[in-house]
């Protein structure tokens, strides 16, 4: 066999499978004008690699996974020098807006035993920018996520995931219980892609990539209570001025006019507390619904003036019955979202240590989800 085809095989065997696990140390609190998170995380990988068999526990190989003396042209040179082709992970972190690792060991591969099981340990802390789903706001389900790329130029390698502890099938876990505001914190996971790509016309070898995924579920009680019921009411208070006699427009006019300004003035009150956004989220369909009746009552009540008391009466029903439908279908979307997102919590919730089940289900009720979900573990 030539120097080529040995060459050949030893990368071949360099190809492990790459258990991922992640400890979440720390997640500030979300910006939505500015669509990043603060993250804190450790993140742990371990594989057995054939061509460090034999190596003294507590030996570093490779170069650094990150930071300074990462780059290829770095791994080229040590593999040239040293003639080390053991497997060596290259990391890249997106959207990551400068990253700091923090760690008081060598960002290596570090040679466990002398069977050749390898760990990657690092630790480090970055702000991350992504978009938010704020289609449904605010009855959202949110996914924090923090992708880490392979980069090696073959790695070949598969990943599963690490449980991260005896007590827990996830390979994430908190360092501590915390909780963001305006959010509950669903059990994290970890997703597993690859992504091959075309460069200068030829098409890449795939790269291997995982995220590590923090679900969030938004305590839309607040928005329920002081936007959706109050708009609600000011509108449904539009169909009083149906019992003024058609004939005394005027007396009509005032009064939808009335509630009209009142609904605009409570839009403009509360909209610092809406995510500017581009497009419509829920919240914001609502109004316009709101709005549209409001148009409605306004047009009915002048076309009565000229039509009489019969289409006034029929035109009535009809108004009252559409403003009826109108929320009934709102109140089954949102029942739909609610339900598939609380079909989420439940699969993916877990306990703070040392609390038991129940106490912490109340615990999440007691910072602002009325069914505690987020920490029930099934």
């Amino acid at each position: 066999m030539g120097q080529q085809d040995q060459e050949s095989t030893k990368r071949l065997l360099s190809n492990p499978v790459v258990s991922v696990g992640c400890r979440i140390r720390k997640i500030s609190a979300i910006t939505e004008s500015t669509m990043s998170f603060f993250c804190r995380f450790t993140l742990f990988l371990n594989w057995v690699d054939p061509l460090t068999v034999g190596l003294p526990p507590g030996t570093y190989v490779g170069v650094p996974a990150v930071g300074e003396g990462s780059g290829v042209v770095e791994r080229a040179l040590h593999r040239e020098e040293t003639g080390d082709l053991s497997f060596s992970p290259l990391l890249r972190f997106f959207g990551a807006t400068d990253p700091v690792f923090l760690s008081d060991t060598p960002l290596q591969p570090l040679c466990l035993d002398s069977s050749g099981s390898m760990q990657l340990i690092i630790s480090g802390s970055a702000t991350f920018d992504q978009e938010y789903a704020l289609n449904l706001f605010p009855f959202d389900l949110q996914a924090l996520r923090i992708i880490v790329r392979l980069q090696n130029s073959s790695d070949g390698c598969t990943l599963v995931r690490t449980p991260m502890s005896l007590d827990r099938t996830t390979s994430v876990v908190f360092d501590e219980y915390f909780s963001i505001p305006e959010f509950a914190t669903l059990r994290p996971f970890i997703d597993f892609s690859y992504h091959g790509k075309t460069e200068y016309g030829s098409l890449a070898s795939p790269k291997s990539e995982f995220q590590v995924v923090v679900p969030l579920k938004r305590a839309y009680g607040s928005y329920v209570n002081h936007v959706a019921v109050v708009t609600f009411m000011i509108t449904t208070c539009t169909l009083t001025s149906f019992f003024v006699e058609p004939e005394s427009l005027a007396d009509r006019m005032s009064i939808v006019l009335t509630l009209f300004l009142t609904i605009v003035a409570t839009k403009f009150l509360i909209m610092e507390r809406l995510p500017r956004v581009a497009f419509n989220t829920f919240l914001d369909v609502y109004f316009a619904g709101c709005f549209g009746f409001f148009v409605l009552v306004i047009a009915e009540s002048v076309l009565a003036v000229k039509l009489g008391a019969s289409f006034d009466e029929v035109s009535t029903a009809l108004i009252s019955g559409a403003w009826v439908a109108f929320n009934c279908v709102c109140v089954a979307k949102v029942e739909g979202v609610l339900r598939k997102g609380d079909g989420e919590h439940i699969s993916r919730a877990w306990i703070p240590p040392g609390m038991t089940q129940r106490e912490a289900m109340v615990e999440g009720r007691r910072r602002g989800n009325p069914k505690g979900l987020w920490t029930f573990n099934c």
